[in-house]
């Protein structure tokens, strides 16, 4: 059962999505009539995610949603990630632009078709909070698989290391992510091999999957022999690499 929280001024609205919403879905729904009633919830309840207007009284729908996502300073509530769903009859492509930007997962306007509109929501709930949970699983193996794991950009950028990599490398990841290219840790002579193997899986029209071996350097400059075996995947350009290294 997938609970979720909705936040909108109008009791009628709350009624019939929550009515909706429960017969047609795998949902449960929680109604307030306010973002702070919301925060209140939030602060003793788990949900999976939030539903919310934007025009409302006190505190509208996009700063609710920034509050939510530690964009204001000093403000620290529960479950940051939490998925986001913007349901108002605001159409002003501003307040769009503005909630995606804000981190909102999706904005669905409300219109003169409800029945299709609450279907949509239905689906799209279920969606978001699948894919959320798929996410957070793979994310917990990549930081728990006991081997060095790092994302890498077509530009050789790391997007992603995690912390076994971060041990081995012997320093912390966020001075990695974003920050370092593969070549940072790989032997200069071994360089030309590692491009070589890389351009090759990258070529690959279809995801690929092989390994490489090469000097593993650490940022003390340590020199370990090690392994990697890399995949690309097309839709999000980038190459995983497993590494294993030999103390």
């Amino acid at each position: 059962m997938i609970r979720v929280l909705m936040i909108d001024d109008e009791q009628v609205v709350l009624d019939v999505t929550k009515m909706y919403l429960e017969h047609f879905g795998h949902i449960s729904v929680d109604c307030v009539l306010s973002a702070n009633l919301g925060i209140e919830k939030l602060m003793s309840e788990h949900y999976d995610a939030i539903i919310c207007d934007y025009d409302m009284d006190e505190i509208d729908g996009i700063s609710f949603l920034k509050a939510i996502r530690g964009i204001y300073p000093g403000v620290n509530l529960p479950c940051p990630d939490i998925p986001f769903i913007i349901f108002t009859g605001k159409g002003d492509e501003c307040v769009v632009i503005e909630a995606l930007n804000s981190g909102a997962d999706y904005y669905l306007q409300k219109g003169n078709d409800p029945k299709g509109q609450l279907l949509e929501l239905c689906h799209k709930i279920e969606d978001i909070v699948q894919r959320r949970c798929t996410e957070e699983i793979v994310s917990a193996a990549f930081e728990n698989t006991g081997t060095c794991m790092v994302l890498v950009d077509k530009k050789g950028i790391i997007v992603r290391a995690n912390n076994q990599m971060g041990k081995i490398y012997d320093c912390q990841v966020e001075s990695i992510n974003g920050l370092k290219h593969w070549e940072s840790f790989v032997f200069k002579e071994d360089h030309g091999k590692i491009h070589e193997f890389l351009e090759k899986i990258c070529e690959s029209a279809k995801r690929t999957k092989s390994d490489c071996e090469f000097k593993f350097v650490s940022n003390n400059d340590s020199v370990y022999p090690a392994r990697m075996n890399a995949s690309y995947i097309p839709g999000k350009k980038i190459c995983v690499m497993s590494i294993d290294v030999s103390d």
